[in-house]
């Protein structure tokens, strides 16, 4: 009984490790640091870019990612590229790095439980076999 419950312990330790060493990956791999789309986007907002006067005559006449609004100038029609809407909280681009960041908590504390559990249970056989038999 003792053994099946050795490598159950064993097991549950070497899942939860990886758990934890994923979550820490993730938690690093989730730090908003602000993309590339996001930094082009705040740009053709300070560019607006001209249309042609008849918009069915463009090929692209998609527009593509963002909001667009539409602003009439003298006789040309601009499209104007607005940025992101900002979050609505502060930590909001944080809370999955955050979130990530807990889970690997939580297993490396469940990981280190189960250690002292095996820990224990070898320092108890030693005592025992330590232990002067009367």
């Amino acid at each position: 009984m003792t053994r099946a419950l050795d490598w159950l312990a064993r097991t549950i330790i070497v899942a939860l490790s990886l758990i934890a060493t994923l979550s820490i990956i993730g938690s690093i791999a989730a730090i908003p640091s602000g993309s590339i789309e996001q930094r082009l986007r705040m740009d053709m907002a300070h560019q607006p870019t001209e249309l042609p006067d008849d918009p069915r005559s463009s090929p692209d006449t998609e527009t593509r990612g963002g909001d667009v609004s539409r602003a009439q100038g003298t006789g040309a029609s601009k499209l104007v590229a607005l940025p992101p809407s900002p979050p609505r909280n502060a930590l909001e681009p944080w809370l999955e790095s955050i979130t990530y960041a807990l889970i690997a908590i939580a297993a490396l504390l469940a990981a280190g439980v189960f250690l002292l559990w095996r820990a224990l249970g070898h320092w108890r056989r030693l005592a025992d076999a330590a232990e002067p038999r009367i």
